[in-house]
């Protein structure tokens, strides 16, 4: 089967770019759709080797606002027992079930080890982290209470992630 080229958008309006091996540009449009993106551009692939695409592949993994609200949540705990900021990332990390947050949260640890502080060092993950959620974290440092901040951080996520649900709810 031959190979197309594909521009879409995913839910969030996100462009993602790949290859699909398919009888048509109709069969891929088709994928594309049932897998939630709606397709922009689909173009056959000129002298590339045909291979079949991985489902993780085709469907990164994301990091969900559930992923957030938890991860905020065991840091606030972390935290305020004491424990020290790289022991409980690379605990953390290990202990994660969605690989993206765990190489993220590793990513952080490697960071702090370098001598960058914790805000800095999630300002370089901004496609997951919000720009609001590291501010929020420099002002935690800043002002000797991240494990408050923390907390915050993961009532103010749930809160949001409920508001949203409930939005998509209404308007269904």
């Amino acid at each position: 089967m031959p190979l197309f080229h594909y521009k879409a958008r995913d839910r969030h309006g996100d462009a993602i770019n790949g290859t699909l091996e398919a009888a048509s540009s109709d069969a891929v449009a088709a994928q594309l759709l049932d897998g939630g993106m709606t397709p922009v551009d689909i173009l056959p692939a000129v002298g590339e080797k045909t291979r079949s695409l991985s489902l993780q592949e085709l469907f990164p993994a994301k990091v969900t606002d559930t992923d957030l609200i938890q991860f905020s949540r065991q840091m606030h705990s972390l935290t305020k027992a004491g424990v020290p900021m790289l022991s409980a990332l690379h605990g953390l990390a290990k202990s994660t079930r969605n690989p993206l947050l765990a190489s993220t949260i590793s990513s952080v640890a490697q960071s702090l080890e370098a001598g960058r502080d914790l805000a800095a060092a999630l300002s370089e993950h901004h496609d997951i982290f919000s720009l609001f959620y590291i501010s929020m974290v420099r002002i935690g440092e800043t002002t000797g209470r991240l494990d408050d901040i923390f907390i915050q951080l993961g009532r103010y996520l749930e809160k949001d992630k409920c508001t949203r649900n409930q939005i998509k709810s209404a308007l269904r």
